[in-house]
């Protein structure tokens, strides 16, 4: 905040800015990777915590967060970083960990924390993975949607399962979805399509499905059904 203030004070001249413009500014700052928490069930948590001190932070974050039955951490780390002191500082946190090596030079192997997490003393079961992929496709099969998973230990691990999320959330899936329409008495049509089936962007799934796709389109869970309801879908491209 010192060198922000002093960088504040040399622009002001140039720059004038007031400090509400200021405060406003500061609220809006987001660090990715830096306790990025992602929106969904399980919650997901992306932390590059490298070093004990900004593990301790993490651990005091996630105490923060509430309550969740399960903690699964997703750890991958860098050999020459101070790797048992991190797993002290988190150790109490985590129930179950994933030990994640990294294919970067100076990269632990995944039986290396595993190792250091053992002599650390941490408690909960320890599952040794190739890469913070695997590890966290591995994670995200065990977690239930109350409980949390935890990705930290290195810029590398945080970047990789970053791919993968990107990777799952832009996937397009070869096979066309089933789509269901009430009969017209009942009112405007409304389309269910199944959840497993839907890609990313749904709008994809609707063209495939021979639909226009309006601005504004909502998309609900139809109870716990496995169909999402959408509305406002426009016209249909083929006849009825």
């Amino acid at each position: 905040m010192d060198v922000l203030g002093a960088a504040l004070d040399a622009l002001r001249v140039r720059l004038p800015v007031g400090m509400q413009d200021i405060r406003n500014g500061l609220a809006r700052v987001e660090l990715p990777a830096r306790f990025q928490v992602l929106p969904g069930r399980p919650a997901v948590v992306l932390d590059v915590a490298h070093n004990p001190q900004a593990a301790a932070v993490l651990a005091e974050n996630l105490d923060d967060m509430g309550f969740y039955p399960q903690t699964h951490a997703v750890f991958g780390m860098l050999r020459d970083k101070d790797i048992g002191g991190v797993c002290r500082a988190v150790k109490s946190r985590i129930s179950t960990w994933l030990a994640a090596g990294l294919s970067v030079p100076r990269g632990a192997s995944a039986q290396a924390l595993a190792h250091a997490l053992a002599s650390a003393g941490a408690a909960g079961e320890v599952s040794c993975f190739d890469n913070p992929r695997e590890a966290y496709a591995a994670a995200t099969k065990r977690a239930n949607e109350n409980d949390r998973i935890v990705v930290f230990g290195s810029f590398h691990t945080v970047a990789e399962v970053m791919q993968a999320i990107e990777a799952a959330r832009t996937a397009v899936t070869p096979i066309f979805p089933t789509v269901f329409r009430r009969p017209r008495e009942s009112g405007d049509p409304v389309t269910f399509i199944e959840r497993h089936w839907i890609p990313h962007p749904l709008s994809r799934v609707l063209k495939a499905a021979g639909m226009t796709v309006p601005s504004g389109i909502r998309v609900t869970r139809f109870g716990k059904a496995q169909y999402f309801r959408v509305s406002q879908l426009g016209r249909r491209r083929h006849p009825a």
